[in-house]
């Protein structure tokens, strides 16, 4: 839905840049083309076809800063069309001078299917200065047919939680976008009341992205000012059309490595509704918690707020400082999980999953294994987090689609809640020898598993960190089913 060629936006005096990751998940060779619409929308005002078919499994990088040539800086949506089943990742990162050093920003979004668009959209986080924060919604039309949309923004805490705060129309063209800010949008901002939920109605099929940025940068996604070093962030995730009355957080911290977790879940039903949330943890089992949540309200739960959730010092690893976590209620749910890093900065944001979502097959369009500095502009790494809700324990097959000669990497998930972790910045998970997967190497990933099971897959750019940028370097986003 928002496309960025080196324009500004966001945090003040930042430049965005976007790029694409198309992968083939079909059984022929697959010829693709990007479109890309200004946000009147109507014919491209672009359009790169790519020069060579996407072998089987492979995976291809659009660089969207030089292809096509001659598009100018600005924002844009893109299309990406194909012969062949594809999926794709699109990642948008900044640069900006501090007073320490330079910053960079960067997240990542899962770029929405043909079943994913909808006439209905739902997102549990948008904040106006909210601790420092401040959010844009990007929804783009995804049909050849002009349409009307509303924003309907509805306070998510506060003293008055569920009210709606108002009611933005505006007219959107054939495959064009429109782009609104906490401040267009004139709603009151501060740590007490900046914090509110979205509805988007439509009369056509739309797809919609949440950019939540932290300019001061004091201040991580609803973690209170407690990031304690001065970096900025971003946060996207992609809207969705659907709740559950159970959902899934996969992967929540409490100090593993200087990693913090916010759960925001919304009551996007036309009832208050009572919550019940569980943390399944190694150290200390399941702790539960509950709360009652007005239509539109969402309930921000921090983990650091929470003493008896297990957690360790910062920057010590200890695996049961990762835990997932399960909530229900009689209404649909919908949430989000924040992640900050808050001593380097990393932060990212991922929606967590419903019933819709669980499966025994995913597609990861792109996963990292690089370490050569250079190459693909740092050092990037993936991983992998699975938890499974099933009755009976899980087997999990993990398969490299473009490097021949990988043995597959299989990952254990007990029951009723049980993670599986794969983290490929090091050798230890997936290691390079004996038909491990080699080090060095950008694939795409079929997943299977024994059990229906949730799983995100996370991106962490390490040669920002290792080389003294200040800023965002992480990002997470959902599987493909």
């Amino acid at each position: 839905p928002s496309i960025a060629d080196a324009d500004t936006i966001g945090p003040s005096n930042t430049s965005y840049t976007t790029g694409i990751w198309i992968a083939n998940r079909a059984t022929s060779a697959a010829t693709v083309v990007v479109d890309f619409y200004s946000s009147n929308g109507g014919s491209p005002i672009a359009s790169y076809s790519l020069p060579s078919t996407i072998p089987v499994g492979g995976v291809y990088y659009v660089y969207v800063g030089t292809n096509p040539s001659g598009l100018a800086a600005g924002t844009y949506s893109a299309v990406v069309s194909s012969d062949q089943d594809i999926a794709a990742l699109a990642n948008t990162w900044g640069s900006k001078t501090v007073p320490a050093g330079t910053a960079v920003v960067r997240d990542s979004y899962l770029s929405f299917q043909d079943s994913d668009v909808s006439m209905n959209l739902y997102a549990p986080v948008f904040e106006s200065s909210y601790y420092g924060n401040n959010t844009s919604v990007s929804i783009q039309n995804t049909t050849s047919t002009p349409g009307n949309i509303t924003l309907i923004m509805r306070a998510a805490g506060g003293a008055n939680p569920g009210t709606i705060a108002g009611s933005f129309p505006y007219a959107i063209g054939a495959y064009g976008f429109v782009t609104a800010t906490a401040s267009s949008l004139g709603l009151p901002g501060g740590s007490s009341n900046g914090l509110y939920s979205i509805q988007v109605t439509s009369t056509v099929n739309i797809a919609g992205i949440v950019s939540t940025y932290s300019d001061a940068a004091d201040n991580g996604l609803n973690f209170g000012g407690r990031l304690s070093v001065n970096k900025p962030a971003l946060y996207q995730y992609p809207m969705k059309s659907n709740g559950g009355q159970t959902i899934y957080a996969a992967k929540n911290f409490k100090g593993y490595y200087n990693f913090i977790s916010s759960l925001s879940i919304q009551n996007i039903g036309l009832i208050s509704t009572t919550v019940y949330l569980t943390y399944t943890t190694v150290q200390s089992g399941a702790i539960s918690y509950s709360k009652t949540i007005a239509p539109g309200e969402a309930w921000v739960h921090n983990t650091f707020s929470y003493p008896e959730l297990p957690g360790t010092p910062l920057g010590v690893s200890n695996s049961y400082a990762i835990f997932p976590a399960i909530a229900s209620a009689s209404q649909p749910l919908l949430a989000m999980v924040g992640t900050l890093d808050l001593v380097h900065g990393f932060s990212s944001a991922a929606v967590a999953g419903n019933a819709n979502d669980l499966g025994t097959s995913f597609f990861v369009p792109v996963a990292f294994k690089v370490r050569t500095t250079g190459m693909s502009g740092g050092q990037l790494f993936s991983s992998l987090t699975f938890m499974n809700p099933s009755a009976s324990s899980a087997t999990i097959y993990v398969y490299a689609n473009s490097v021949a000669g990988v043995q597959p990497l299989v990952l254990s998930a007990s029951k009723n809640g049980g993670q599986a972790v794969a983290n490929f910045t090091n050798d230890s998970t997936w290691p390079s020898t004996s038909g491990g997967l080699p080090m060095d190497s950008i694939t795409s990933l079929t997943i299977t598993s024994t059990e229906p099971i949730f799983g995100v897959v996370g991106y962490q750019d390490l040669l920002y960190y290792q080389s003294g940028y200040y800023g965002d370097s992480g990002a997470e986003t959902l599987m493909v089913k």
